[in-house]
């Protein structure tokens, strides 16, 4: 089989090669992967980012997929040749205090699917069935590729306060994550959500921001404090969730929130950020963080997604699975909304 592989520790070093297909344990699957989707994290291990020195090529990438089982292990009992199937993301170990609590995406042991050991950007992909949640006939392949970032934007919705129609939500960044964080929000029930992008998402991103009937800044070109202000009443948002990974815009998200409000911390970073933290104290701001997702988030993305209540339609652009190394250099420029292998 065709699989994408990240050989060496260095930028690019991309491969797609030719190899066997994986077997399946006794309580694993054996999938027949439909559709696989581009995360910023790929594209960080693509162009070896700060804060990624810890991956170990060569290994396939890819923990955003979808596929058909084409075989169970012996000891799998509740899926069958034949059903459409997303793995999670994090792979937990079930037993540390925070798997038994439910914050499995915050296991003391959690491995990543595609970071950590071979995943999902081949031909043919094997994981523990444990990790399987079921994809409805609604869902087409291409949108279930994005189950996992979508329920990514669900852990980070929930990680926030209540939102109501009196809410003011900010959401730095047009990426797939900021797009979809966005959407959450507002079918959660926030009245106003203000989305942030640059110059360099004119072409593709900011366009798609609009035609999903977002509110849309180009913070290079207008006044962002004034455009919160209006949003917001005068008062400053009742949360920010910064989903860039950029400095200057976390540095921006706290001046943004309002007094006693939050702000939520989706993106990684690659660089580190001097905050100065005496203002934020004295106007009693809480900082939260939002890491990966839990198995509720994805039943809920699940949900979302079959429903149509999250669109990802207008992210997606496809390319072929040996075109993997030019749909990198497209997220990584900017150039897609989400870039969707398709083996």
């Amino acid at each position: 089989m065709r699989a994408v592989y990240k050989t060496r520790r260095e930028p690019g070093a991309i491969e797609v090669r030719e190899v066997d297909e994986p077997r399946p344990g006794p309580d694993d699957l054996l999938i027949r992967v439909q559709a696989g989707s581009i995360c910023g994290s790929d594209v960080h291990v693509y162009r070896y980012s700060h804060g990624f020195e810890y991956i170990q090529p060569p290994f396939i990438l890819g923990h955003e997929f979808t596929g058909v089982v084409e075989a169970c292990g012996e000891r799998v009992k509740e899926f069958r040749v034949g059903d459409r199937v997303v793995s999670e993301g994090v792979h937990y170990c079930g037993e540390c205090p925070a798997c038994r609590t439910g914050h499995t995406n915050q296991c003391r042991r959690f491995r990543i699917i595609g970071l950590h050991f071979d995943g999902g950007f081949a031909e043919y992909a094997c994981f523990p069935a444990r990790y399987a949640h079921r994809i409805p006939k609604a869902v087409p392949p291409e949108w279930a590729a994005l189950v996992e970032p979508a329920s990514v934007a669900v852990h980070a919705v929930r990680r926030g306060p209540e939102l109501l129609a009196s809410s003011a939500v900010v959401v730095t960044g047009v990426g797939p994550i900021g797009l979809m964080v966005a959407q959450v929000a507002r079918r959660s029930g926030a009245g106003q959500v203000l989305v942030t992008g640059l110059d360099a998402d004119e072409e593709k991103r900011l366009p798609i921001a609009r035609e999903l009937g977002l509110q849309v800044i180009n913070v290079e070109r207008q006044d962002l404090g004034q455009a919160v202000k209006d949003l917001a009443d005068g008062y400053g948002a009742d949360v920010v969730f910064e989903c860039s990974g950029s400095s200057r815009a976390l540095l921006q998200a706290l001046d943004l929130v309002r007094k006693g409000g939050q702000v939520i911390l989706v993106g990684i970073q690659s660089q580190t950020t001097e905050v100065y933290f005496t203002p934020l104290i004295r106007r009693e701001i809480s900082i939260h963080s939002a890491f990966c997702s839990t198995w509720v988030d994805f039943e809920a993305a699940i949900g979302m997604l079959s429903r149509r209540e999250l669109s990802v339609g207008p992210l997606i652009t496809t390319f072929a699975l040996d075109k993997a190394e030019e749909a990198l250099e497209a997220s990584f420029n900017r150039q897609v909304g989400k870039a969707v292998l398709m083996p």
